[in-house]
């Protein structure tokens, strides 16, 4: 358990992004990198459609709000938001500053998204 918490918090240093067209395994390669963090006792928080239920997560909801306001009271998680324009707007102040300040709390941060034209093209910066 040990090198998994090592590991973990080795990757926390930088964003990323899940990018690809329905069905290409964004999602699933994302679950998978949840799952390790959460072996490695980072708590996840995710940002997923109603019906998406992630096992891997620690805490997660579809509502904007609470998202925002339950990330912001966190420190040293991993972050998963699925876009959707129905939801969150692609410049979205709030979740664009996920990206541009969560490395002060300690958070890494995950997009996951059909196209990268989805996200603000702050956000597509500050991921590797």
């Amino acid at each position: 358990l040990r090198a998994h918490s090592c590991a973990a918090r080795r990757r926390m240093s930088y964003h990323g992004c899940f990018l690809g067209e329905t069905g290409s395994g964004k999602t699933y390669k994302a679950r998978q990198l949840a799952a390790s963090f959460r072996r490695g006792r980072v708590p996840v928080l995710a940002f997923v459609p109603p019906g998406h239920a992630w096992t891997e997560a620690t805490w997660q909801t579809y509502d904007p709000d609470a998202f925002l306001t339950k990330v912001n009271a966190s420190r040293q998680c991993a972050v998963f938001i699925e876009f959707s324009d129905a939801e969150v707007g692609k410049f979205d102040v709030g979740f664009t500053r996920l990206f541009t300040w969560s490395r002060n709390f300690g958070h890494r941060c995950f997009m996951i998204a059909q196209r990268h034209t989805q996200a603000n093209p702050t956000i597509r910066d500050q991921c590797r």
